[in-house]
């Protein structure tokens, strides 16, 4: 498991070779990929080769792609992200109606959480204690769709 993360966020060409990362701009750089956790290419006036996203697949690298503007809008998904994925998928197929429900309640009660303390971090507290309320307000499955209440705070 990688500890890097590395973002490129300037024109270059990444390739890969002998297990190492490389990216040749102004100057050339070798990262072993055992040592990359994530890439971001923040920049879309970057070549990569098709060598270098089967290596970066290979090694479980998460890489995500960015427009002109740094905003996420895609990213490389392997199809054997871990060993057990299949059984775990298996498993959340096979829970209760009723687990499948409180789960889903628990992440958007989350998510709504979240964002209210992002909105109070930069100074928006009016707003975030908006969101606080609707966060305690959430019904089983959402039903009173806080959720959209929120997204549009």
């Amino acid at each position: 498991m990688g500890w890097r993360e590395v973002v490129v966020n300037s024109s270059c060409k990444i390739s890969a070779a002998s297990n190492y990362l490389i990216i040749r701009a102004e100057e050339t750089k070798k990262i072993h990929l055992s040592e990359i956790h994530y890439l971001l290419i923040a920049c879309p006036d970057v070549n990569i080769t098709g060598v270098a996203l089967c290596e970066l697949a290979r090694n479980k690298i998460k890489v995500v792609f960015c427009d002109e503007k740094h905003n996420p809008y895609g990213e490389l998904v392997n199809y054997y992200g871990s060993c057990n994925c299949s059984k775990k998928i298996r498993q959340q197929i096979a829970w209760s109606e009723d687990v499948k429900t409180s789960v889903n309640t628990l992440i958007i009660y989350r998510k709504i959480v979240n964002q209210a303390a992002l909105l109070a971090k930069y100074g928006f507290a009016e707003r975030a204690e908006t969101l606080y309320s609707y966060a305690s307000e959430i019904a089983l499955n959402d039903a009173t769709n806080r959720e959209g209440h929120a997204a549009k705070v």
